[in-house]
């Protein structure tokens, strides 16, 4: 899955902070450290899986080439991972009756409440873009393929990455003292 030359960018500085011998290589733990400072959620067997792919060996060591490319590789795995069906997947838990369907004030409540990032205007507009008007329900289907095709979440995650940067930035410039 290609990355974005923001993300690209982002990730190399991450790896420069995280280089504290600028020795342009990492280990397997400071990568995994670097994708995890970057809003990536690997676990312990895919940072080795994913290290030994880009490295050769445990005892290797990655450079920001193949710090990239892990990152693409993770990214991948996320991607296979269908956001759409895990919102699919919420939804079912409040569908009682298993029709597929909700009422639409209970969606538009619920969706509010989890911060979705629609003004009430957008709001309403997806609603009545996805509703049947005259049961007053939603197809939860429909929806969960609507929201993803309607959201922009490169700018939030963009927004998060760049925080968490500035976090990782001001820790390194200013380590807690030892006590």
């Amino acid at each position: 899955m290609p990355l974005s030359a923001d993300f690209v960018d982002d990730l190399k500085e991450c790896f420069e902070i995280y280089d504290k011998e600028k020795a342009g290589k990492i280990d397997k733990d400071t990568m995994g450290s670097v994708m995890r400072s970057l809003g990536q959620n690997p676990t312990e067997a895919e940072i080795t899986e994913i290290f030994s792919q880009v490295a050769g060996t445990a005892d290797q060591k990655v450079d920001p080439d193949g710090m990239v490319k892990a990152a693409e590789i993770m990214a991948g795995k996320m991607g296979s991972e269908s956001h759409e069906g895990a919102c699919l997947e919420a939804f079912t838990v409040f569908d009682k009756d298993q029709s597929g369907k909700l009422a639409s004030a209970e969606l538009k409540h619920l969706l509010h409440n989890v911060k979705f990032e629609l003004d009430e205007e957008a709001m309403d507009e997806l609603m009545d873009e996805i509703q049947d008007q005259q049961s007053g329900t939603v197809d939860y289907k429909k929806l969960s393929k609507t929201m993803f095709e309607k959201m922009d979440t490169q700018a939030a995650t963009r927004k998060q990455q760049q925080e968490r940067l500035a976090e990782i930035k001001a820790y390194f410039a200013n380590p807690p003292k030892a006590a």
